[in-house]
């Protein structure tokens, strides 16, 4: 078989560097090799020195070089797939059922979209989840009867790609199946995730494959529009769906089944991911916050008198983080998932919110509560994902806590009855153009429809109507 031309040695590039500057190479006990090979000895001296090192370089670059051109593959194929399912669907006639498909599989404008559409009847419902099993999901779709007009299907199979091929609507948190354009009348609408601050100006515009984007800022809703490639005529300013489910408060039970006494009052701390895992990808802004910065110091040992706020971690769904070691309660997702809520029932049960470059504030603002930003890391992380302090600084709801300190005094102050941040709060809403009235699934509904009739969305002044 035939031998490939690799490198037969691989050693450190200081090792070579150090023959090249000194005439030889270093003592045996400062080598350490990075990987054990068949070996062929290194010539020494300044002038081997230097070719072996141009050796091991120019493998580098080859190896930079089948990288890049394994990515081009890849864009290729996802280019030549997306026109693919577009042309597949300008063939192929649009049916009368919608498909829904959010990250993770209960997030919940995703949630609220499909209870609506469930519960209205005049459309068949496909849902698709990483699993595919309907019992994973049912929970959310208490008090709505279903049978018969859901379906539950794997997204990763050849009957998701094909409902969703044709499908007259579709509703999605995220790419969904190499992001095609819709033909034919097809309407699809990108649910996003939230509003927030990590939507900057200068998110780079990608290739538009939406009919319309669904927004709770219309500030931050143009930048999301922005970054998507559409235009302040596909922003639908109609408020995040799933504020919908402050309507339905979580009850006492279901308090006591996430062990918190549902007669003390408790602050929900939601800080955003620093790094994030999805299946098997991750990535990573900054760094963690636990290594960053100590716990606020609250709920320590002695406060069983009840003086001290009931602090209640809310972990993102995918923030890689483990927050135990602060010692609070951690309300994740399979636990709201145990105690049959959502995460904005259980928001809607709450005293106040603390949290920092998350969305969730923008969503908490209907339930004119008090809003802390607990911003330990703020330079770094405004860094890591191009804020504007400025900017952030002038919108924030509430006030900017950037030690343990000054959290336990906030969170203080909300237990005595106090409303720190009351002015902010009013002053962010009339700045972002933040939606502040629930009712936000029906009006989105509204507009779809609309854009059915008539081939085009609402004026945004007939949006919030």
């Amino acid at each position: 078989m035939r031998r490939r031309r690799l490198p037969r040695a691989l050693v450190l590039t200081s090792w070579l560097r150090h023959s090249a500057e000194h005439g030889g190479p270093p003592s045996a006990s400062a080598v350490v090799p990075t990987l054990a090979l068949r070996v062929r000895p290194l010539k020494t001296g300044t002038t081997a020195a230097r070719r072996n090192l141009r050796r091991l370089e120019g493998s580098s670059g080859r190896r930079r070089t089948s990288a890049n051109l394994r990515a081009w593959r890849r864009r290729a194929a996802r280019t030549l797939g997306r026109f693919g399912l577009e042309a597949v669907a300008a063939v192929v006639p649009r049916r009368p059922h919608s498909v829904i498909y959010g990250v993770p599989d209960t997030e919940g404008n995703a949630v609220e979209v499909a209870r609506y559409l469930v519960g209205d009847k005049r459309t068949r419902v496909i849902w698709l989840t990483q699993a595919g099993d309907w019992r994973e999901i049912a929970w959310t779709l208490a008090g709505v009867p279903h049978e018969g007009s859901l379906r539950v299907v794997p997204k990763r199979s050849l009957r998701g790609l094909a409902h969703f091929i044709t499908a007259s609507r579709a509703f999605y948190t995220h790419v969904l199946y190499l992001d095609p354009r819709p033909v034919r009348g097809r309407i699809y609408v990108n649910l996003w995730h939230g509003d927030g601050p990590k939507l900057v100006r200068t998110l780079r515009s990608r290739r538009p494959a939406d009919s319309v984007i669904v927004a709770g800022t219309a500030l931050w809703g143009a930048n999301k529009a922005r970054a998507v490639g559409l235009g302040d005529k596909q922003l639908l300013l109609v408020g995040n769906p799933r504020i919908d489910q402050f309507a339905r408060p979580a009850n006492d039970e279901s308090l006591a089944h996430l062990s918190l006494d549902p007669r003390r009052p408790f602050l929900v701390w939601a800080p955003t991911f620093r790094t994030a895992r999805h299946g098997r990808r991750l990535w990573s802004d900054t760094e963690l916050l636990t290594r960053a910065t100590t716990g606020p110091g609250l709920g320590e040992p002695g406060d069983a008198d009840g003086a001290a706020p009931e602090v209640v971690i809310k972990p993102h769904p995918l923030d890689a983080d483990d927050y135990r070691e602060y010692g609070f309660p951690i309300v994740d997702e399979p636990a709201l998932r145990r105690a049959g809520i959502g995460f904005y029932q259980f928001l809607a049960r709450s005293a106040c919110l603390v949290t920092d470059y998350s969305s969730v504030w923008t969503d908490y603002l209907p339930l004119d509560r008090p809003v802390g930003f607990y911003c330990p890391d703020l330079e770094e992380y405004a860094q890591a994902r191009d804020i504007d302090l400025d900017e952030f600084r002038s919108l924030l709801a509430g006030p900017l806590l950037r030690s343990p300190e000054e959290m336990l005094e906030f969170c203080r102050a909300v237990v005595d009855g106090a409303d720190p941040g009351r002015a902010e709060r009013a002053r962010a809403i009339e700045r972002l153009g933040a939606v502040v009235e629930l009712g936000a699934t029906g009006r989105l509904m509204s507009a779809v429809e609309e854009m059915e009739r008539t081939g085009s969305p609402p004026t945004q002044a007939n949006q919030r109507t």
